[in-house]
């Protein structure tokens, strides 16, 4: 459960949501300030388009990702457990010492799922097909304690042949960790919808603004 939106008298609060770029479809409860049940009314609660449409992009363009991600013990052992990966290095940390290592070592695709993650609100936010990670390497190993942070450069972009409305963009993102030291780069690629001709509603497109924080 997350709190959305505010009127004057009401907030919404979400309940579970899914959908990509501005279509939702949500069950919610509509609370008065006093915090009373009261009778939802979706037009109250407008919603704020997310995301960049693929004229935004330009190559070239660099994104320093405002969030960052500090890794516990608890996220690897969790993600490693759950994929089912493996190898004493990501949760025995006598093995690790032997190996020459501080403490155990961060499931690398944990690294590269959260840098990735790191991305999404920049890049991709707004929806569209995932076409691929390629190029990744792991330039050095990540521990528990360490904060990750992430930076992308626009390589390519071009109209889609296949997908009317929308176009292809790829952009090169890098994992740092809290000393700035590459961790983690590789290059993905995302059908990007065009903010005409696009599935997005004409009113979101006309609304967006790109890089303005305070919608977010």
């Amino acid at each position: 459960m997350w709190l959305t939106s505010c009127s004057r008298s009401r907030c919404l609060v979400v309940l579970s949501a899914s959908g990509t770029g501005q279509r939702y479809i949500a069950a919610a409860l509509a609370l008065d300030l006093r915090g009373i049940v009261v009778e939802s009314d979706f037009s109250d609660f407008a919603l704020s388009p997310k995301g960049r449409f693929f004229e935004d992009f330009e190559e070239g363009q660099v994104f320093e990702h405002h969030w960052g991600r500090t890794i516990n013990q608890g996220d690897n052992s969790l993600f490693t457990t759950v994929s089912l990966a493996f190898v004493p290095l990501y949760f025995n940390a006598d093995y690790a010492a032997r190996h020459g290592h501080r403490d155990v070592v961060v499931n690398p695709m944990l690294v590269l799922c959260t840098v990735v993650g790191l991305s999404v609100e920049d890049l991709s936010e707004a929806g569209g097909v995932f076409l691929g990670i390629e190029d990744v390497v792991f330039h050095q190993p990540v521990y528990p304690g360490d904060t990750l942070t992430a930076r992308s450069r626009v390589v390519a972009r071009r109209e889609s042949k296949s997908k009317k409305g929308f176009g292809i963009v790829s952009w090169r993102t890098e994992g740092y960790n809290q000393r700035s030291e590459l961790v983690v780069g590789y290059q993905r690629s995302n059908l990007v919808a065009r903010r005409v001709g696009s599935s997005v509603t004409d009113a979101a497109a006309k609304n967006a603004r790109p890089g303005d924080r305070s919608e977010r």
